[in-house]
């Protein structure tokens, strides 16, 4: 019997906390603000070249799913084409054992917008799949497919979707090894994450419908 499971809403629940420091970008902003408004998470940040930082959240996974799915609409602003370096979305899922999943992905503007994932020695690699810039006030329905191997402790980022059009990522970017990186049992951990590009400045984007679709046998 194929299970199935959500989480809606994303943006509405409690719990969202801002997280700087090295581990995080080797260069903290000036300024950081998770914004709440009307359907979404305004996220603000300024200052030096290449700095950033991230929103975060986590949630309980309430079944070890093999299939995942992570969905948002993107606002940009007229500063983000200007300023931001890439806008990054991290899914990280841990099981029963402690073991966790990492499930990075994330647009880089400075390479023409394109789709990368993060790899297991912790270095972004291009998927081959660009997009065109985002308009800015205009929102973009996104989505990533996640397929996880708990068994043998792998997972992969399977494609992306950008207003209904679908992109298969490269299956040999696929089974990245799970970790034990003390991260809590049985939680699904998300990061949005902004970085500046190469000059100071500052830009603001809105996440809204945030949701997880789960499903496996």
């Amino acid at each position: 019997m194929l299970l199935s499971a959500s989480i809606t809403s994303l943006e509405k629940l409690d719990g969202w906390s801002k997280v700087v420091g090295p581990s995080i970008n080797p260069t903290s902003p000036n300024g950081y603000e998770i914004v709440p408004v009307p359907g979404g998470l305004k996220l603000f940040c300024c200052g030096p070249k290449y700095s950033g930082w991230l929103a975060k959240h986590v949630a309980p996974l309430v079944y070890p799913f093999q299939n995942v799915w992570m969905a948002y609409t993107l606002t940009i602003d007229d500063a983000t084409l200007v300023c931001a370096q890439v806008i990054e979305t991290d899914t990280k899922i841990t099981d029963a054992d402690g073991f966790t999943y990492d499930l990075s992905a994330q647009w880089n503007l400075a390479e023409n917008w394109m789709f990368q994932v993060d790899t297991v020695d912790g270095h972004w690699i291009d998927t081959g799949i660009q997009i065109q810039a985002l308009k800015p006030g205009v929102p973009a329905a996104m989505s990533i497919g996640y397929k996880l191997d708990y068994k043998n402790k792998v997972s992969s980022v399977v494609c992306v979707v950008v207003d209904g059009k679908q992109y298969t990522v490269p299956a040999g970017l696929g089974g990245i090894p799970a970790k034990q990186s003390g991260w809590g049992p049985n939680g699904v951990v998300t990061q949005l994450q902004q970085c500046i590009n190469g000059q100071e400045g500052a830009y603001a984007v809105t996440f809204s419908s945030i949701r997880y679709d789960f499903a496996g046998a």
